[in-house]
């Protein structure tokens, strides 16, 4: 009888894991030894692979209540995937790592190179690629899918770091390091900056919609990054430098170069020196793009203006430092967005927002009586001189008279009034008789 209860009561061996294991595995579930090649995936169709990371995002918010991880994946035949995970929680965040090996017992391909993950799918990393052996107990086939993926990786030489690209050949669902200009910043809201970067080429994949445009559409990188601003420096970032910059990922293309980059994993941009090589393969390509039409003539193109401008000395955007009113002459680079955006403010607290939505001003201006919002007609313009780029606001007037004349401007050195007032140029006057 004690025999038959020892029998009972003996215990069962454990697999060994690792702490990531432990803590993110989500309960299990029965799996199959038959694990598919990125290439014969189907459509709506789960299935089970073992593949590579190459880079991932940490979980944000979905448009509905889960939160949604991003992970790019290679198989052992170079097939790339784009794989979203959805959970409740954000579970997954600090999960994967690059080059690690992972095991997805349920993932369904939803479109080309794009799939999900089934609820409560039991994901794994079984091993590193720059570590012997495995991290956790592994099976036969598992133990063969990690083998052929390490001989992949040393055979094509595979790096799971973030590819240098030019934004010619920027793809969708791509993450990559880029080498570029810095043309603009833009504060859209307390915790988003969007920097324009140039290169000086072009993408197939967009459609060149502005005619007559430097720094189209086509070659402009809207890049997103979130966080507080002043923690990330971008005080001390200077238009018109080199930087190079880390970490970016693309999503679905449309008729912008959009790229993001998550506030977990923001890089500082790097300054380049002039004597790099980099820096100076970006200068000569900005001089081969000018050609004839180099910047550095800007201010030696005679411009007829009217005797009101006489007034003010013209001078360089770089010596601009203190608040006041300045005179300048620039090219037209392009405008944003393509049409006006109608606003709507309060006079009180400068509270601003869009018509699109009932105006609810601020709490502290709601205290105040005879709160006078009123609409306006908002264009921000990118320009050039021998010295830098700046971004101009225009208001109203000024607005419709660029959009009527934008074209021909474009072709033609501008002769500006501008008031510089917290950081900010705004358009006060424009000599738009050259057009």
């Amino acid at each position: 009888m004690v025999g038959v209860t020892k029998l009972f009561l003996r215990t069962k061996k454990t697999q060994p894991m690792d702490n990531r294991r432990l803590a993110f595995s989500v309960p299990q579930q029965p799996t199959t030894s038959i694990f598919k090649n990125i290439k014969d995936l189907k459509i709506n169709e789960y299935a089970s692979i073992i593949v590579l990371v190459k880079g991932h995002l940490e979980p944000t918010k979905s448009k509905g209540t889960d939160y949604v991880t991003t992970v790019d994946v290679i198989d052992e035949l170079g097939d790339a995937l784009d794989i979203k995970i959805f959970t409740k929680t954000p579970r997954f965040a600090n999960f994967f790592h690059e080059s690690d090996i992972i095991r997805i017992p349920s993932v369904k391909l939803i479109g080309k190179g794009k799939a999900v993950t089934g609820h409560g799918s039991n994901m794994e990393v079984l091993a590193h690629l720059n570590e012997e052996g495995t991290r956790v107990f592994v099976t036969e086939s598992e133990k063969a899918k990690i083998n052929k993926l390490r001989e992949y990786t040393v055979n094509h030489q595979v790096s799971c770091a973030w590819p240098l690209l030019k934004i010619k050949d920027i793809k969708e669902y791509c993450s990559f390091s880029l080498v570029g200009m810095l043309i603009s910043i833009r504060e859209e809201t307390p915790s988003l900056t969007v920097l324009l970067m140039v290169d000086y080429t072009a993408s197939p994949l967009i459609k060149n919609i502005v005619k007559n445009a430097r720094f189209c559409n086509d070659m402009t990188l809207y890049i997103k990054v979130w966080g507080n601003r002043q923690e990330k420096n971008f005080g001390e970032l200077r238009i018109g430098k080199v930087y190079r910059i880390r970490k970016i990922r693309t999503d679905k293309l449309g008729m912008t170069l959009e790229a993001r980059i998550s506030e977990t994993f923001f890089e500082p941009l790097i300054p380049l020196d002039e004597k790099s090589p980099e820096y100076q393969t970006i200068i000569e390509a900005k001089k081969k793009f000018y050609g004839d039409d180099d910047s550095t003539k800007t201010q030696n193109v005679e411009t007829k203006i009217p005797e009101k401008y006489e007034l003010f000395s013209l001078c360089k955007i770089t010596d601009i430092k203190a608040a006041g009113v300045y005179r300048i002459r620039v090219k037209i680079l392009l405008h944003y967005p393509f049409l006006p955006i109608e606003a709507i403010i309060c006079r009180k607290c400068n509270f601003i927002q869009s018509e699109d939505y009932n105006f609810k001003c601020t709490t502290s201006c709601k205290r105040l009586l005879g709160c006078t919002p009123i609409k306006e007609k908002i264009l921000k313009i990118q320009v050039k001189d021998a010295s830098g780029f700046i971004c101009i606001v225009l208001k109203n007037k000024l607005v419709e008279k660029f959009i009527q004349l934008e074209e021909n401007l474009r072709k033609e050195n501008l002769d500006c009034i501008v008031l510089y007032k917290n950081g900010i140029f705004f358009m006060l006057d424009a000599n738009f008789d050259i057009a």
